[in-house]
């Protein structure tokens, strides 16, 4: 008497899908006759790669298809084929070579195979349940019958193409045919049924678009058309156009949150900065924005907010902050000429950590003119949030690179800002200490600059507590130090309530938010142990003050974590959820949407990035007392500071946002496109080379960002990040803000309520109020209770 079998177990989709070559040239049949053990390993090998892909059927059927509808549906993109293109005759077709296989291998010799005697019009077509009870079956026939069967079994196969043909084949080699096959068809299925659905999409999480079957079909993958032409201060993005131009929006991936207002979103990409290479084995990599707008685009948050390619800035432009000298020797310095400006190389710090490399002013304009577009978009009311991951380049000073920065986009954006706004706040969330912009501001009050980070022993080695600005600037500037390994709680617990504050007592009408992703766990140069939603966090505590948002990269050194955090923040300022979260009530999935960085996201797959086990050494004891004294000095600031208004000063910036034909759509389809941006695909060769390291993070302490096993000397008094992770600054080397006076004195002479003047040095010793302790600026001595910054001393 027949017994019901028990349904195989369904193997988790987060496991590592078979989808590589490798994994199955082993299987291919040898000539021999006899069946050596490695052959037996072989068919184990090969009936485990035919179960786990017919187990992706399952896991589809399961988790992403909803109805039986979304199997009977026409494709209205894919070109047809024998195979009407039908989610269901996919799922039949593939499923009908593995079940006329073991038809075939089961039956006496010899073994005819023709795959052309499928039967047609089942019930699997049309219905998902009928659909997942043909597909186990055909599992257990696999377990049952196959590990039976001789590896090396001799088969002859007969094919119609179009006329009948006959050639001699082996089991082992048909078997690892039909899975290869099915692949192929997997992701039809995914796309075609995915069609029917507007506001979700196909993702193809582990039936990769890059395989092909062997028929000679190719999954065809579409995209949203990238613009290559540039008739105003920026190009628009066109969204859909034809069929061919299409991206399909990833299905359960994504959904709007609840009870947010819709904001108008401003994104800027321009896709030459991944052709950018700081050198081989430089932690900072370009190809990090390019990686996370291909999620972006995957994830079809296309749909949500405008894209722009901002204009570069020009050297006019740059020279609002920046001196004169200093960006032209920025235009003119190439790998070819260096060797010519050894003594501007030693003058502007340029060199080691801020090497020269092809295209470095190109770089650089690229960065600032989406931070200057976006903050001219903010103030023309033609968005509520701007958003450059290419921005947020933190370090650089007015004549002077640093930290991986040469041009300091962030200080030209807010100048921009400055124009229209009377009160500008700067919030910063890198690991590191935000020096170039709260130098630049440090004397005026009309900035207010607010940094969390690492301190002591870290670079840049500023951002002491006691550092809080001098002359009318005085309490405007905040500094938070962290201690290593802070988590998402205890981050949140000092950020938001500063914040707060911060929002009360300063009432900024534009806010600017670097969010440098080298604050999350493992990062290569970060020391810190956030999560990404726990990042993320800090983004959306700041958008709820619905204030005109400036949202900017900077450092992250782990380039897949980095994409992820960005994207998922991109989401956030969207008003979308990727992925389940606190904000999700839809059943989402986290995983990452296929697209051309997909295999650097193993070997979860996932758009996730998770705290560590790392030790946290924020007591609650030193956050309290570091968030008792800094509430004291907001205190001290008195209120929001009166600024006259008077007329804005017209920038060549101005004609460009008045500039009606911005929109890609309107460009003529036959205006050709420059040879510049047909070849801005680029991608270097190195830029990818050590993501097989990503994720280690933790190693600091070296020298320089160079192979920590070097023994080339480094001047102790020269402040450098680390190889893989953070270089030691010398007690010589103590920092002082008056490192830049000239600085100050050009933004100063900008703002129209600012003070020209140099910027006094900070000599009073650093602090750590997590004890009766306090350092020298190298975290040494002895000392009593921190107390509040209230003293002429303190600046």
């Amino acid at each position: 008497m027949w017994a019901p079998q028990p349904e195989p177990t369904i193997m988790s989709l987060s496991s590592s899908p078979i989808n590589e070559a490798s994994h199955l040239f082993p299987m291919v049949a040898s000539n021999k006759v006899a069946q050596s053990p490695e052959e037996i390993e072989n068919l184990k090998q090969a009936i485990f790669v035919a179960e786990t892909v017919l187990q992706q059927a399952v896991s589809l059927l399961d988790n992403h298809l909803t109805s039986d509808d979304q199997l009977t549906v026409h494709s209205q993109y894919l070109p047809g084929s024998t195979i009407d293109q039908t989610s269901g005759k996919h799922l039949r077709h593939a499923n009908d070579h593995y079940e006329l296989l073991i038809q075939c291998i089961s039956s006496p010799p010899p073994h005819i195979l023709n795959y052309d005697t499928r039967i047609r019009n089942t019930p699997m077509e049309t219905s998902i349940s009928a659909a997942r009870d043909a597909i186990l079956a055909t599992i257990r026939k696999l377990r049952e019958q196959v590990p039976k069967v001789d590896w090396n079994a001799p088969m002859t196969l007969h094919a119609i193409t179009p006329f009948v043909q006959s050639f001699e084949t082996s089991f082992g080699r048909e078997l690892w045919f039909a899975s290869l096959h099915c692949i192929h068809h997997w992701s039809m299925v995914r796309v075609i049924a995915g069609e029917m659905v507007n506001t979700s999409s196909m993702q193809c999480r582990d039936t990769p678009d890059r395989f092909s079957c062997t028929e000679g079909c190719t999954f065809r993958r579409f995209r949203i058309r990238s613009f290559d032409t540039r008739p105003s201060r920026s190009t628009r993005v066109s969204t859909l156009g034809k069929g061919e131009n299409m991206i399909l929006p990833p299905l359960n991936m994504m959904e709007p949150i609840a009870g947010e207002q819709k904001k108008r979103v401003c994104y800027f990409f321009d896709s030459d900065i991944g052709g950018f290479h700081y050198g081989p084995g430089h932690p900072m990599k370009p190809t990090r924005i390019r990686m996370c707008h291909s999620l972006v685009m995957n994830y079809g948050l296309y749909k949500k907010m405008e894209i722009f390619r901002a204009k570069p800035a020009t050297k006019r432009e740059m020279t609002q902050f920046h001196s004169d000298d200093y960006v032209e020797f920025l235009g003119r310095i190439s790998p070819s000429n260096m060797n010519s400006f050894l003594r501007e190389q030693h003058k502007y710090n340029v060199g080691d950590d801020c090497p020269v490399f092809d295209g470095l002013f190109d770089y650089c304009s690229i960065s600032a003119g989406g931070s200057m577009e976006g903050a001219a978009r903010l103030s023309r009311d033609k968005c509520d949030i701007a958003v450059n991951w290419a921005g947020g380049l933190h370090h650089a000073k007015k004549s002077e690179a640093s930290g991986f920065c040469y041009v300091n986009d962030i200080v030209l954006g807010i100048l921009e800002l400055l124009r229209y706004h009377n009160r500008v706040l700067y919030i910063d969330i890198d690991v590191h200490h935000g020096d170039g912009v709260e130098e630049a501001f440090y004397t005026t009050d009309r900035v207010m600059t607010v940094s969390f980070h690492k301190y002591g022993e870290y670079f840049p080695g500023t951002g002491e507590l006691r550092d809080v600005g001098v002359m009318k600037g005085k309490y405007y500037a905040l500094n938070f130090p962290l201690r290593d390994g802070i988590s998402d709680e205890n981050y949140k617990s000092v950020f938001e309530p500063v914040i707060r504050q911060v929002m009360e007592s300063y009432d900024p009408s534009a806010i600017v938010l670097q969010c440098g992703t080298d604050s999350l766990s493992g990062d290569k140069l970060g020391c810190l142990n956030l999560s990404m939603r726990g990042h993320a966090n800090c983004v959306k505590f700041v958008k709820s003050f619905n204030k005109p948002l400036l949202l900017l990269g900077g450092g992250g050194y782990t380039m897949r974590n980095v994409s992820r955090a960005w994207a998922y923040e991109t989401g956030l300022a969207a008003g979308m959820e990727l992925g389940p979260g606190q904000f999700s009530h839809m059943r989402l999935t986290l995983e990452i949407p296929v697209n051309e960085y997909y295999e650097y996201f193993g070997p979860d797959y996932q758009l996730d990035v998770k705290s560590s086990n790392a030790d946290d050494l924020n007591t609650p004891a030193y956050l309290n007392r570091v968030k008792r004294i800094v509430m004291e000095n907001l205190r001290h600031m008195g209120g929001p500071p009166s600024v006259q208004m008077s007329d804005v000063p017209s920038l060549p910036i101005d004609a460009a946002m008045d500039d009606p034909n911005e929109d890609e759509d309107l460009i003529p389809p036959d205006t050709r496109r420059p040879r510049r941006l047909l070849d801005s695909r680029r991608q270097n060769d190195g830029e990818l080379s050590d993501s097989d390291d990503e994720g280690e993070g933790g190693r600091r302490n070296h020298a320089k960002h160079k192979d920590p096993d070097s023994t080339e000397t480094v001047t102790p008094s020269r402040k450098k990040f680390g190889g893989a992770g953070i270089g030691i600054m010398s007690t010589s080397a103590a920092p002082t803000h008056g490192a830049g006076p000239s600085g100050h004195t050009t933004v100063a002479r900008i703002l129209s309520n600012g003070t020209p003047a140099a910027a006094a040095g900070t000599d009073s010793p650093a602090m750590d109020v997590d004890s009766d302790k306090k350092s020298d600026s190298n975290g040494t001595g002895e000392a009593s209770e921190p107390m509040a910054v209230d003293t002429p001393s303190t600046t």
